[in-house]
């Protein structure tokens, strides 16, 4: 496990040569950040003979991470306050499980899964004591403006992979695989912006994705592995069928 804290503060002042409103500004930036991270791993073997082995990890990790600015610049005529704030997660996990078996001399055989998932969830919010971005956002008067965008991702791949190893001779060995990937991905943002006291979608006005991703690929391949002299080669034909379904 591990957390850190980093906290930064810049003050400026400045003097406008050439300009016929602002003559002089001081501007205060000051950041927050807050980084927090835990991993964790576990590997078991088992052999139930010497032809039988089986094998599984394990691997987790998680991050949180938050940040928080402010801005503050004060002029001769006006003084703006502007801040964001950030909070990202992270967690992920990815675990193998394999199999191996030797049935004789020339005949063995493999079975492998792997599966991983992540998913991010990263929150962001902008405040601020003026209105902005007022193209595409349909501000009314308020004392305080805020802007929020919140994304969720969560995604899974699977790979199975099944595998037959026959030594045909010395110099000659075949392998026959069967296996299957898989990639499935769930992405839905959502944004917000207060209204009369209370946060308001901005869906209506376009803003947002909600996004279905699926592709299956399942395949068969034949690989001929032979020596000649010193020369090691290995030719193979893979088929494949991929699907894609994308919403």
């Amino acid at each position: 496990m591990n957390k850190n804290w980093i906290r930064s503060q810049t003050d400026e002042a400045i003097q406008y040569l050439q300009s016929n409103d602002i003559e002089w500004e001081n501007r205060t930036n000051t950041s927050n950040r807050k980084n927090s991270l835990f991993s964790g791993k576990l590997s078991a073997d088992f052999k139930k003979n010497k032809n039988t082995t089986f094998n599984y990890n394990l691997q987790v990790a998680g991050t949180n991470n938050t940040t928080l600015r402010k801005i503050s610049s004060q002029n001769n005529t006006t003084t703006n306050l502007l801040s964001t704030q950030h909070e990202v997660d992270n967690f992920g996990i990815s675990q193998l499980f394999e199999s191996h078996k030797t049935f004789n001399k020339k005949h063995k055989a493999s079975f492998a899964v792997a599966h991983s998932y992540n998913k991010e969830t990263p929150d962001y919010n902008w405040f601020s004591n003026e209105a902005f971005l007022e193209t595409y956002i349909p501000w009314q008067t308020e004392d305080l403006f805020k802007l929020n965008g919140i994304q969720n991702t969560q995604q899974h791949k699977i790979q199975i992979n099944a595998k037959h190893y026959w030594i045909a001779a010395k110099k000659h060995h075949f392998y026959t695989t069967l296996g299957y990937n898989g990639s499935y991905t769930n992405l839905h943002t959502n944004n917000y912006f207060n209204q009369n006291s209370s946060m308001e979608s901005l869906e209506d006005a376009g803003f947002g994705n909600d996004l279905r991703y699926r592709l299956h690929d399942p395949f068969v391949g034949l690989e001929h592995k032979f020596l000649y002299k010193k020369f090691t080669s290995t030719i193979g034909l893979f088929l494949h069928s991929y699907q894609l379904h994308n919403t």
